[in-house]
């Protein structure tokens, strides 16, 4: 049950990455990329 809370952390920094100008679409790439920078419990 992890990952289906990973991702909606995941969530939260997309939406708060989609404030800056230049915004960012939804997409599994960007879920990806966000797991390799951040881990879980810094998310």
């Amino acid at each position: 049950m992890a990952h289906i809370t990973g991702k909606s952390a995941y969530k939260k920094l997309e939406e708060r990455l989609n404030r800056f100008p230049q915004g960012t679409p939804p997409s599994e790439s960007l879920d990806n990329i966000l797991s390799i920078i951040f881990k879980e419990k810094e998310v």
